[in-house]
């Protein structure tokens, strides 16, 4: 439904009122609710992480780190961004993070197609540019998993930021 103007002689005083004026002036004004209510709904973002996760160092051994968070999505979700920013860059190798969701633990899957990482070369303050995601719709009540799948050995502060939109 689109906005339809008035006819001026509908407007003209001393002219009695018409049910056809009524119905326009309250097509209209569904109109324009239903645009402030979609445009309200495009602007919302939806945290699901914005931290720092410090003293990785203690896990430079190898070991993958997963459920570092875990939400559930109160509604249905796009995913809009997903990066990882090394705050202090470590001495070698490369930090890959993942997202998983499913209906519950046992059933995650991985939303990414390449996953984000950052290889020690790029220094201090170096955000993931390669991440490429292979599902964006997360359904209401999924879980969303964050995990680290390497770290950098004796990294130091980690950031990672998660944002989606309702759909």
């Amino acid at each position: 439904m689109a906005f339809v103007t008035h006819d001026p002689s509908q407007l003209e005083v001393g002219k009695a009122v018409r049910k056809e004026l009524w119905d326009k002036t309250k097509d209209n004004e569904d109109d324009l609710d239903s645009r402030v209510s979609a445009l309200e709904a495009s602007g919302q973002k939806i945290v699901i992480i914005n931290d720092d996760i410090v003293n990785l160092a203690q896990y430079a051994n190898g070991n993958a780190l997963e459920g570092l968070v875990v939400y559930e999505a109160p509604l249905d979700l796009s995913l809009i961004t997903a990066e990882i920013t090394v705050s202090t860059a470590g001495t070698s190798g490369t930090v890959e993070a993942d997202v998983r969701t499913g209906p519950n633990r046992t059933t995650l899957s991985s939303v990414f197609s390449t996953r984000p990482s950052v290889d020690f070369s790029a220094g201090d303050d170096a955000v993931s540019t390669n991440q490429v995601f292979a599902v964006t719709d997360i359904d209401e009540g999924e879980l969303i998993v964050f995990d680290i799948l390497t770290l950098q050995q004796a990294m130091g502060r980690l950031q990672v930021k998660i944002l989606a939109e309702p759909r």
